[in-house]
C-alpha cells in the first residue's frame, strides 16, 4: 500500500510541469551515458561505470512511474 503522502505527491490529474521536467532531465542523462558507456574514447572501468550510472538513472525514473501508477490507483483513476 502507498503512503499517502506520496498519494498527494505523485496522484496528480492532468500534465504537471515538475514531472515533465524531471522525467525529461532523467531521460537526458540516461542519454548521456549510454553515449558515454558505448562511446569509442571510453575505455576499461570508465565504460562499465557510466553503464552502471545509465541502469542506475533508468531504474529510479522507473520507480517514479511506479510511484505515480500506484498513486493513481490509490486515488481509483
Amino acid at each position: 500500500m502507498i503512503q499517502p503522502k506520496l498519494v498527494e505527491g505523485f496522484g496528480f490529474t492532468g500534465s504537471n510541469a515538475t514531472w515533465d521536467a524531471v522525467m525529461g532531465v532523467l531521460d537526458e542523462s540516461v542519454a548521456v551515458e549510454m553515449e558515454t558507456a558505448i562511446s569509442r574514447e571510453t575505455i576499461g572501468e570508465d565504460r562499465i561505470h557510466a553503464s552502471g550510472r545509465a541502469e542506475a538513472l533508468n531504474d529510479f525514473k522507473l520507480l517514479l512511474v511506479q510511484l505515480r501508477d500506484q498513486a493513481r490507483q490509490a486515488q481509483g483513476l
